[in-house]
């Protein structure tokens, strides 16, 4: 589903939603969108037995997402652990954490 918010550009989708279904019963929201007046990323999984996402703000400079938290509870964590990334426009820390990220999930 897209959507436009932009006044002056009527016909263009500025905002989408996608919902995606897997084989295995698992699913997954993609929401884009380059109106938001807030500067927000995240991404992230809900699993079977733990949950991980990355939270930041909007791209910078090089166009890499500005990634500062890794957020990670597993079943049996009696907290949730937060790691704070500093990756401030270095797209090295980000593409090393994405990455690392799929790895996990794969694995």
């Amino acid at each position: 589903m897209g959507y436009g918010t932009v006044g002056e550009l009527p016909a263009f989708d500025n905002n989408a939603h996608a919902v995606f279904s897997t084989r295995r019963g698992g699913s997954a929201v993609i929401t884009p969108r380059w109106s938001s007046r807030i500067g927000v990323n995240l991404c992230g999984v809900i699993g079977e037995t733990g949950t991980a996402f990355l939270s930041g703000t909007a791209p910078g400079n090089n166009g890499s997402w500005c990634s500062h938290e890794l957020h990670l509870k597993a079943d049996g964590d009696a907290y949730e652990t937060v790691e704070m990334l500093h990756d401030n426009l270095d797209d090295t820390p980000h593409v090393r954490e994405a990455e690392d990220f799929v790895s996990a999930i794969l694995d």
